[in-house]
């Protein structure tokens, strides 16, 4: 099986995870994308890349190198975001599977997926966009003809899958659920500590795509009752703190500090040292996703039409979490969450687990088993599998 893979946008943690479950596994994979990209992919072992220049155009690059890209098996597109009149110009003969990262962006009509925020710094940000992309380029059109020309589609789960194919009516043989989260070796779990927890929220402190507030509040609800617990809780907010939202939240979060709170925070990037030890010493994560977030001008909607990172921080790390309570988390793999609903339940559910440490006693090798390597690897190749026999039917 030959593919080409082809990423001109970002993503390049999707390419690494990507190499990284075909680690162990001969693959024909040759890779078409930007130096800046490649750099931080950071597997400059593989050598099998070709690199557009920033003088060429992406058509004809494209162009160029058509005829090798279209001999391949299969031709993945891990990101299409931009230069979509280009992608409609070019013709590819091969099966081509093309990865969802925001559903409304790709299949939704722009009048239903755009919803002006009237504040200064929104306006001017979908002015900046509307009128060179939308106005001027036509790009909505133009996306729209690409996706009419591409016949299958990857999207990050099956609850994704799921949802994009009764939500945009698109035809479910050719709509596949690709996972690029993985585990490889069992992580261990934290030894409990009778008088401590450490709890942790992965991520910088945004408030585009995180509810850090009803954080604080379970906290103002939670402070008060660890002495009757007997337990130190440590907080760590494990991304840079910069801006006024964060530093307005780790105001509150200071506040509340005592001899049973302590809170933890980073001003500057966390090396991954570091951030790989505060992982090992953490006894659950916090998921505070915020269910209605915006690409570029579009509303998306987290677990529905793109996924969160804070399910791919349980996979990889095995960490029990608590998780917004409307965020659809896959049935297989929903033991590992306990959904929150308010601050208060936020509060309460911290505390019953303080006192039974039932998140210990999880097996997560067993929980997260179809996210382990060998089997995402054995999924991903029968979704390119069935992509080829599907392209060759003539039904």
């Amino acid at each position: 099986m030959r593919i080409s893979l082809l990423e001109f946008d970002y993503h390049p943690e999707v390419i690494r995870n990507f190499l990284r479950i075909y680690d162990k596994e001969r693959i024909d994979l040759k890779i078409y994308t930007l130096p800046r990209i490649w750099k931080r992919v950071n597997r400059d072992e593989f050598q099998n890349v070709v690199f557009k220049d920033q003088k060429q155009s992406l058509k004809d690059f494209l162009q160029n190198h058509l005829a090798e890209i279209n001999s391949s098996d299969l031709i993945l597109l891990n990101t299409v975001a931009s230069h979509f009149k280009t992608w409609c110009e070019i013709e590819l003969s091969a099966p081509v599977l093309l990865r969802i990262h925001n559903g409304n962006a790709n299949f939704n009509r722009l009048s239903e997926s755009y919803k002006p925020i009237w504040t200064p710094f929104f306006i001017w940000k979908d002015l900046k966009y509307l009128i060179p992309r939308i106005l001027f380029k036509r790009e909505d059109r133009y996306q729209k003809r690409l996706i009419k020309k591409i016949d299958h589609f990857a999207f990050p789960n099956e609850v994704l899958r799921d949802f994009s194919v009764e939500k945009y009516q698109l035809k479910a043989s050719n709509c596949w659920a690709l996972p690029f989260s993985f585990w490889e070796e069992k992580q261990p779990q934290k030894e409990i500590d009778p008088k401590k927890v450490q709890i942790t929220v992965i991520g910088k402190i945004d408030q585009r795509n995180r509810d850090y507030e009803k954080v604080v509040k379970a906290f103002v609800i939670l402070s008060p009752l660890l002495e009757s617990l007997k337990t130190e809780v440590e907080l760590c907010l494990l991304g840079k703190d910069e801006g006024a939202y964060a530093h307005s939240i780790v105001k509150a979060l200071k506040s509340l500090e005592s001899d049973y709170f302590k809170l933890q925070t980073y001003s500057k990037f966390v090396p991954q040292d570091e951030f790989e030890a505060k992982i090992e010493n953490t006894d659950f994560l916090i998921i505070p996703t915020r269910i209605e977030t915006r690409f570029t001008i579009f509303r998306e909607w987290y677990g529905s039409t793109k996924i969160s990172g804070g399910t791919n921080d349980v996979i990889r790390h095995h960490r029990f979490a608590f998780i917004e309570g409307e965020y659809p988390t896959p049935a297989n793999i929903s033991e590992a969450f306990s959904p929150y609903h308010s601050p208060q339940d936020l509060a309460e559910k911290i505390a019953l687990q303080i006192q039974s440490r039932e998140y210990a006693r999880k097996d997560f090798s067993k929980i997260l088993e179809d996210y382990q390597v060998e089997k995402v690897r054995a999924q991903n190749s029968a979704v390119f599998e069935g992509v080829i026999a599907h392209s060759k039917d003539p039904v």
